[in-house]
């Protein structure tokens, strides 16, 4: 039989993850979960590979992961058979084939993150582990205005941390910010990330909406480029990977091949 690759999307519930990573035998993680139910198919060892590496408690609804198998499922096979041996908490998607030179991570053009806030007097239970509950109300113009000036191509140290010698230049698209009832919604869209990078902007973008901070030491934060001055960071479970895009083109359930 011939090796071929193929492309997913996949969809968790970060709660009970130590994140997607692989991190050791004894860790559970996103990739860790789908390599097993791989090999169980394969009959031996197959590494996955995903686009965006999730921190633990982040969850997922447009995660893309490739693998190279070599097994005789059609893809529509492929995907009932693997979600047979996932756990309930993580599912695949749009399990179709594609060509060789495909790569999650770096055949990637921007990924899209949203960070959902509970702002509304009382918790919402029934949201608990999907989003922030932030009780006093925020200044949604003002957090417009300090996304504003993070948009463009910058020097993210401040909000995040790159593996060493990477740089920490990222292209952010878009940061838009949203009232709807009592959820604030936010939209982060650029190139890549760096690590805790989403979760960094969104805290700092918080005590700017509660008037701790100037959206002017936004920038200033953002000039110094020094992680350890970050002003917050928010937790992780009111975020979710939304989608990833290769050359422009958004992979989610409503464009599959």
């Amino acid at each position: 039989m011939t090796e071929k690759r193929i492309r997913m999307l996949v969809e968790y519930d970060g709660s009970g993850f130590e994140g997607y990573q692989l991190q050791g035998p004894d860790v559970r993680s996103v990739q860790s979960e789908l390599e097993v139910a791989f090999s169980r198919l394969a009959g031996k060892r197959i590494r996955v590979h995903g686009a965006g590496r999730t921190d633990k408690g982040v969850h997922a609804t447009g995660q893309v992961v490739h693998a190279d198998v070599c097994w005789r499922f059609t893809a529509e096979q492929a995907e009932v058979a693997l979600n047979a041996n996932l756990p309930r908490d993580l599912v695949v998607r749009n399990v179709v084939e594609v060509d060789q030179t495909f790569h999650a991570q770096r055949s990637a053009t921007s990924r899209t993150y949203v960070y959902l806030i509970d702002n509304g007097r009382f918790r919402r239970p029934v949201i608990g582990n999907r989003a922030w509950h932030v009780e006093r109300l925020l200044d949604i113009d003002a957090m417009r205005c300090a996304a504003e000036r993070l948009t463009g191509v910058h020097d993210f140290a401040s909000f995040g941390n790159a593996a060493k010698g990477k740089s920490t230049v990222r292209r952010m698209d878009v940061i838009d910010v949203r009232r709807r009832g009592t959820l604030v919604v936010i939209h982060i869209t650029a190139n890549a990330f760096l690590r805790q990078m989403v979760r960094a902007l969104v805290g700092s973008l918080v005590e700017v909406g509660l008037g701790r901070i100037s959206v002017s030491r936004i920038e200033e934060v953002l000039a110094l480029k020094n992680k350890g001055i970050c002003p917050r960071v928010a937790p992780p479970h009111g975020l979710t990977l939304k989608h990833v895009s290769y050359d422009g083109v958004r992979i989610d359930l409503k464009n599959k091949e």
